[in-house]
């Protein structure tokens, strides 16, 4: 059931990894009560039921061990896929920076481009008005 959790599977109840170890873990707990029940019944079994009892002791130490595994499966993929977001957001401000640093030289560019033109004809304006009182004198001499 770990393994296959782990890969992706599905469990028959349609509950995913999570339930897939629920229900293995669930599995090992009552063999543990059954063995613990017949022992309190004063069943005895001699060696074979020590061996039980080790036998269901390790398959608890490996529920477990497999549900702390998909549990920290779980938690790296949570953890990548955060990484993933984290960076898309700082690449969104970094952008936005960028493009408000665009648009305020865009804005500077135009507005010096509009303060050159108007200079431009304001001197345009004083060299013709000297240039007319220039040839209005030389026309009154002549």
């Amino acid at each position: 059931a770990g393994v296959r959790a782990v890969e992706g599977g599905v469990g028959a109840r349609g509950e995913g990894a999570a339930g897939d170890a629920a229900h293995a873990e669930q599995g090992h707990l009552d063999g543990v009560r059954q063995v613990v029940d017949g022992r309190r019944r004063g069943e005895a079994g001699g060696a074979a039921d020590g061996a039980d009892i080790e036998k269901v002791a390790r398959r608890v130490r490996m529920g477990c061990i497999i549900g702390a595994f998909e549990r920290w499966y779980e938690f790296a993929e949570e953890s990548a896929d955060l990484r993933r977001k984290m960076a898309k957001v700082v690449k969104r401000m970094m952008n936005r920076q960028m493009s408000g640093a665009f648009d305020g030289w865009a804005t500077v560019t135009e507005e010096m481009k509009v303060q050159r033109h108007k200079v431009r004809m304001i001197l345009s304006r004083m060299q013709k008005r000297a240039l007319a009182g220039a040839f209005d004198k030389w026309y009154a001499v002549t």
